[in-house]
């Protein structure tokens, strides 16, 4: 996968994706259940409202837990998965996630284990010491995974800690299996802001190369774009990871630069339409403080 160097307060997109690109899951705790986004649960998993990571509820794992979501018809070339936890303790292993496709062979993930580490999953089974956790704290972890190469990048708190992990399965077509479990019998896991985004299968062709552009955030608090070709003017939208609206507006052909407020450090997307309504998409990883 491409890898970007990291500024002192700012990172480089991850990728960029054209208007076909999905951002087909939310965690939908917010409604006070897990009706709304579709959750198998299992165990003792209950919705809570113990200091979530945003909004009101999340999800508890209080000891022997599981969650789980199907997406039969997954077929992007890229899928992102980003998910915020939270443990309060170091002595048993928490948390295991894992994506498995329709036939059950296994391709990235991570494990909370019983040393108080938050390890990755490589291509032969081996267990890769990430981060250190601090017990209450929440970490945001994104895991993007490349169809093609079947490599996958883990990133903890908006760092590249994980790079270019093979799948655990030789054999893996497409994820249809995300699940996040335990079978430890003490101590408790959060998990909120479940996030599934797939980029649409065959973005690089030189078919979708006009509109195309990429973006990061500059330590000064502005957005620059490159490659954008379109002329007139054309309007942009900037969304966070659960599909809200942070902040709009329009620029001129040859403007490079987009003031916004300073906003929360994470992972953006922004959308750019031209005059004829054509749109493109860009993520961009921002890390103001």
């Amino acid at each position: 996968m491409k890898k970007f160097s990291f500024a002192i307060i700012s990172i480089l997109l991850l990728y960029t994706f054209q208007s076909h690109a999905q951002l087909p899951f939310f965690d939908g705790f917010e409604s006070g259940g897990f009706i709304t986004g579709g959750w198998q649960v299992t165990g003792n998993t209950i919705i809570s409202t113990s200091s979530p990571a945003s909004g009101i509820y999340c999800a508890e794992g209080p000891s022997t837990y599981g969650l789980l979501k199907n997406f039969p018809s997954i077929t992007e070339n890229i899928v992102t998965v980003a998910f915020d936890i939270r443990m309060d303790q170091t002595n048993t292993v928490s948390l295991i996630f894992r994506i498995k496709d329709a036939i059950g062979n296994t391709s990235g993930g991570i494990i909370v284990n019983d040393q108080g580490q938050i390890v990755g999953v490589d291509g032969v089974g081996n267990v890769v010491s990430l981060v250190t956790y601090d017990p209450q704290t929440w970490y945001h972890i994104q895991l993007d995974f490349d169809m093609t190469t079947k490599m996958y990048d883990i990133y903890i708190n908006s760092q590249l800690l994980g790079d270019d992990f093979d799948f655990y399965s030789s054999g893996f077509s497409y994820p249809y299996d995300f699940s996040w479990s335990s079978l430890a019998l003490t101590g408790s896991i959060w998990i909120d802001n479940v996030n599934i985004t797939g980029g649409m299968a065959g973005i690089n062709d030189p078919q979708h190369a006009e509109g195309s552009f990429s973006v990061y955030a500059d330590p000064s608090g502005q957005l620059v774009l490159h490659g954008l070709t379109w002329q007139g003017v054309y309007e942009w939208t900037l969304f966070n990871t659960r599909g809200m609206k942070c902040n709009a507006g329009k620029i001129n052909e040859g403007i490079q630069r987009i003031d916004v407020p300073r906003i929360t450090p994470g992972l953006y997307i922004l959308q750019v339409v031209s005059g004829n309504g054509d749109a493109c998409y860009s993520k961009v990883m921002v890390n103001w403080f």
